[in-house]
């Protein structure tokens, strides 16, 4: 099916060959979709909920099948679909928080947070622990910690119920 989308692609390919091509692409991305949800609940870290996540792996398979060449890669549809899939799904997750922060800060923040010493509620991390277990300089490991940011409604009442801090305190006083 894959040659059929190639071959409908060519400059010189008649009418009818573009037809059957956009038609064996519609096909190859409706018999992939199970492969969209089966990557989209591996990511169950992610702050979207199923169903988002499938909506932008979706996108990615639909990218991915407008670029296979099965002439070039020589792998199966589903093999070079997946990678795709997996970056549309991590990118709608990126796109999902509030502050956005850069793919490789988010994938090292969640290496750190996968270290058997990283506690969350702890302030005085220990920086050598995780230097070692995580591979990554603790100067580093200090940065990305120290910009993790807690999302709340700035409307939410401030510990005793006080309403009357600005606007600019309320964000400082819940963002490490």
């Amino acid at each position: 099916m894959g040659r059929i989308v190639q071959i409908g692609l060519r400059s010189d390919a008649s009418e009818a060959r573009k037809r059957a091509s956009e038609d064996a692409q519609h096909e190859l991305i409706q018999k992939n979709l199970k492969l969209v949800v089966s990557i989209a609940k591996g990511f169950h870290w992610g702050a979207l909920t199923l169903e988002e996540m499938t909506s932008d792996g979706n996108l990615g398979l639909i990218e991915a099948a407008a670029r296979y060449n099965p002439f070039q890669f020589k792998t199966r549809f589903s093999t070079y679909a997946t990678w795709w899939i997996q970056q549309a799904i991590r990118q709608g997750i990126q796109r999902s928080h509030t502050v956005r922060t850069p793919v490789r800060h988010a994938r090292l923040l969640r290496q750190i947070r996968s270290c058997r010493s990283f506690a969350e509620d702890r302030a005085d991390q220990d920086f050598e622990q995780l230097e070692r277990e995580s591979g990554i300089p603790k100067k580093r490991i200090g940065q990305i910690l120290g910009t993790r940011c807690t999302c709340i409604s700035l409307n939410a009442p401030q510990g005793d119920g006080d309403d009357s801090m600005s606007l600019s305190s309320k964000i400082e006083s819940h963002c490490c």
